[in-house]
């Protein structure tokens, strides 16, 4: 019995381009552009918040960013289940809207500061 694949014929062998020196740069080049922009890669600027708000704010800190963002919860919301009077509640999260501005626009790259 014959193989099923007798009549197939394996695809033509590829020609390598050789380029003499002083040529216009062709497609390849734009494609090694890309790959050195992959390994030159830098992280958009909500990696960088993400990277401040688990390194750089405190449990409590931390607490009043994810109830009022993610929770949608209002100041007096949040202190009530903090126990903290609602000014002191906006004042803390007045000063983390501070240093989370300062720290993404000083464009830090080591470990956050809360100087």
């Amino acid at each position: 019995m014959a193989s099923p694949y007798a009549g197939l014929q394996s695809p033509p062998a590829r020609r390598r381009e050789i380029l003499a020196r002083g040529t216009p740069p062709t497609r390849r080049a734009g494609v090694q552009a890309a790959a050195f922009e992959a390994i030159t890669y830098t992280p958009p600027p909500w990696k960088k918040l993400k990277r401040f708000l688990l390194r750089g704010l405190t449990t409590k800190e931390r607490l009043i960013v994810t109830l009022k963002y993610c929770e949608r919860l209002t100041f007096a919301e949040i202190g009530a289940v903090l126990e903290l009077p609602e000014k002191q509640v906006a004042a803390l999260h007045r000063d983390i809207v501070r240093r989370v501005r300062r720290w993404v626009l000083a464009d830090r790259n080591d470990d956050p500061s809360l100087g």
